[in-house]
């Protein structure tokens, strides 16, 4: 089964008609409770024939330390709370309070036999083998390291903004396309866990890119993979394709 766990509570449109058939579990996470309650009933079920996407993790952070700061009750005046941004001198414990708790039920879900997908906005980070900045996820410090270092892949999508033509002039691929950035460059970071001989196959881009396409050139499904891209790139409904290899199999 494919659970998306609606953060951002917009990016489902792209994937209403796989969610309207069965396809995809929607679940919508508007708070840290919400998020961790469906996390829990999730961690009675779930096993490896299964995918749970965070969408996103971006968002999800944001959310969770503005539950923490001025609570999780809807009905209160925010403006009576107004105080608290400029009071509060525990922000950073709070910013990196709020990842962990994030990343431990991930992480629960994970240990239990789920597959993970995080997709996330993106921004610029530093690449510790350069020391330079690059684009990739758009997190704090301390939970794009602990994202980092427990997810399998990491790869980039982005939209052409023009089109792509070769040495003569014909068109390659239209504008608009949407490219996946499987291989790390000067610009951008990227990652994977396949086997070396597996690894030397594995192209710099994927063009119209799919799960199955992409299960397919990895020779593998990722255990855990992350996506990140702009808004409106088209990160849900990548990470919602693996539903057609589901209808493909009943």
């Amino acid at each position: 089964m494919i659970y998306l766990l609606d953060c951002d509570l917009n990016g489902a449109d792209s994937v209403q008609r796989l969610i309207d058939s069965g396809a995809v579990t929607h679940l919508q996470c508007g708070s840290f409770p919400e998020f961790e309650g469906h996390c829990l009933k999730l961690l009675e079920t779930v096993s490896n024939e299964d995918l749970v996407i965070c969408d996103t993790l971006s968002k999800l952070a944001d959310t969770t330390r503005g539950d923490m700061k001025l609570g999780v009750d809807m009905r209160e005046s925010l403006w009576e709370k107004r105080n608290v941004y400029f009071s509060d001198k525990n922000y950073l414990t709070v910013y990196e309070a709020a990842g962990q708790e994030i990343m431990r039920r991930l992480r629960n879900l994970r240990s239990r036999g789920a597959r993970i997908i995080t997709t996330c906005h993106e921004d610029e980070q530093l690449d510790p083998t350069t020391m330079t900045k690059k684009r990739a996820p758009a997190l704090n410090d301390a939970l794009y390291k602990s994202l980092m270092g427990s997810s399998s892949d990491v790869f980039r999508l982005r939209i052409l903004t023009e089109e792509m033509v070769d040495k003569e002039g014909k068109i390659i691929l239209p504008k608009y396309s949407r490219i996946l950035q499987l291989q790390p460059d000067d610009f951008t970071i990227t990652k994977f866990h396949v086997d070396p001989e597996v690894a030397v196959t594995i192209p710099q881009e994927m063009a119209a890119p799919t799960l199955p396409k992409l299960y397919k050139r990895l020779q593998k499904r990722p255990s855990w993979l992350v996506i990140y891209a702009p808004p409106g790139a088209g990160k849900t409904t990548l990470a919602c394709s693996e539903a057609t290899l589901q209808k493909k199999a009943q």
